[in-house]
């Protein structure tokens, strides 16, 4: 279970990430600043340095990168699946604050780690696709 949370943990930060990391925009000085917001994000990755094995880390670096995240004005085209994006991160971060201190390999551990699978679903695919969209036509890397 463990090799599957590394990958829970590395898919959901890497969709987020990539939902909001291209360099440069022209236009807008929302989407501008959006574009330049989601360059920074993507060059400091939160989750570069976290050992995904460390649920207490994990959970700390979801809350980072959701707090940066937080920070960004998304453009009105893309808002809603910003939130969408954010609810998923958030929901993960409750994952691993509850995995934190929980024997790996128990059958609560599991369970709860489970839940992880589930936070992928079509609709934080589909944010993640839409802003990933508005980016290559709004931004330029």
């Amino acid at each position: 279970m463990t090799t599957n949370l590394r990958r829970s943990a590395a898919a959901l930060s890497t969709a987020a990430l990539l939902a909001i990391s291209l360099t440069a925009c022209g236009g807008d000085s929302t989407v501008e600043a959006y574009c330049d917001a989601g360059a920074d994000l993507a060059n400091g990755s939160a989750m570069d340095d976290v050992d995904p094995s460390d649920p207490g880390a994990t959970a700390d670096a979801f809350d980072d990168m959701i707090g940066e995240i937080e920070d960004v004005e998304a453009p009105e085209e893309i808002a809603d699946d910003l939130d969408v994006v954010l609810d998923g991160l958030r929901q993960a971060s409750d994952v691993f604050h509850e995995l934190d201190g929980v024997e790996p390999g128990s059958d609560e551990f599991n369970e709860t780690a489970g839940k992880l699978g589930d936070l992928m679903g079509d609709e934080f695919t589909t944010a993640t696709t839409n802003i990933t969209d508005f980016e290559n036509e709004n931004c330029t890397a």
